[in-house]
């Protein structure tokens, strides 16, 4: 982002980068409504990709979608996480019917890991949501595991006891 706004300064743009977290994401906002207010008036305007690690930005999307009346599984709009960051938020739109694409940055370390970077300089809220995502998998392992792997519990009325 520091580069962007020295690119800005230097070829006497405005500063491309919001100054508050709140700001970007109030422009975001109103320009994913702006876009969905046009896809509900010509479905065939195109295509949604709402890409957000945000929970609260993916939550209004959601919101918008239903006072608008678009169907998720019509194909319009479409959700979007880089792999491996926010898993929980792709995880919970996928089982409720939204349509969800991970990214998954191919390339060079040089090329990768500033992009990388960038993503996670705009949320930082990334870090808590690994941790986020830890939790779920390592609950959703336990589940299983006690699902398929253990025997089934016996209530303390259906214990009997061998006899010898």
């Amino acid at each position: 982002m520091e580069k962007e706004r020295h690119l800005a300064a230097k070829k006497g743009y405005p500063d491309p980068v919001h100054e508050t977290f709140e700001a970007t994401s109030s422009m975001y906002h109103q320009s994913l409504f702006y876009l969905l207010d046009l896809l509900k008036g010509s479905k065939k305007m195109g295509f949604i990709m709402v890409a957000s690690h945000n929970e609260q930005t993916i939550k209004k999307a959601i919101g918008r979608m239903h006072e608008l009346g678009l169907n998720p599984k019509e194909g319009n709009v479409f959700f979007g996480q880089v792999y491996g960051m926010c898993d929980y938020i792709s995880a919970v739109l996928g089982q409720n019917g939204y349509l969800v694409y991970k990214s998954i940055p191919f390339g060079s370390i040089d090329a990768t890991l500033p992009y990388l970077h960038r993503r996670a300089m705009e949320n930082k809220a990334v870090v808590g949501s690994t941790r986020r995502d830890r939790e779920i998998a390592r609950k959703a392992l336990i589940q299983r595991f006690q699902e398929k792997i253990l025997p089934v519990r016996m209530h303390k009325s259906d214990t009997t006891h061998p006899q010898k």
